[in-house]
């Protein structure tokens, strides 16, 4: 799920695939704010064909968290 999830925030953002790491923080060294977050969990919906609780992501701060969260959440 992280290999996903990284190349999904690769894509979105345009950071490159090497910058991010499980221990990368969306905001402190991406910026991203709540509404790129939205948009983040909405095309990671659309992606797994399913519904992810916006308050449970936004109470994530790192790649890897937010990949064990879906990881579970898809289980």
């Amino acid at each position: 799920m992280f290999e996903e999830l990284k190349d999904i925030i690769a894509a979105q953002y345009n950071i490159s695939p090497e910058e991010i790491t499980r221990e990368s923080d969306l905001r402190r060294d991406f910026g991203i704010n709540s509404i790129e977050l939205a948009e983040l969990v909405l095309e990671l919906e659309e992606r797994y064909d399913c519904e992810i609780d916006d308050k449970a992501i936004s109470k994530k701060s790192t790649v890897g968290e937010v990949a064990d969260y879906l990881e579970k959440e898809l289980a």
